[in-house]
């Protein structure tokens, strides 16, 4: 089932922000699936979803909110780095 959310906003606010309503809109979407991602409430793929974009731009778009999409603890990276020297 589908739902709405609805958010009431007047002209002003989308002079103030010089954007359209469609891209405003837009914008407040993916902010909010970028912050529920972020929040650990969404996966990568259902935050894209939730957005309506494909994953890869979703990935690209979160750099811009300064949201970190790899999560790789060091230690870890590390050790693969060292793992992978032995075969070369």
């Amino acid at each position: 089932m589908n739902r709405t959310i609805t958010i009431q906003y007047d002209d002003e606010l989308l002079r103030d922000l010089n954007l359209s309503a469609t891209q405003f809109e837009e914008k407040a979407r993916l902010m909010l699936a970028a912050k529920l991602y972020e929040a650990g409430d969404l996966s990568t793929g259902a935050a894209a979803e939730f957005a309506g974009i494909p994953k890869p731009t979703f990935l690209t778009r979160m750099s811009e909110y300064g949201i970190e999409t790899f999560d790789y603890p060091a230690e870890e990276l590390e050790r693969d780095v060292s793992n992978a020297q032995r075969y070369l």
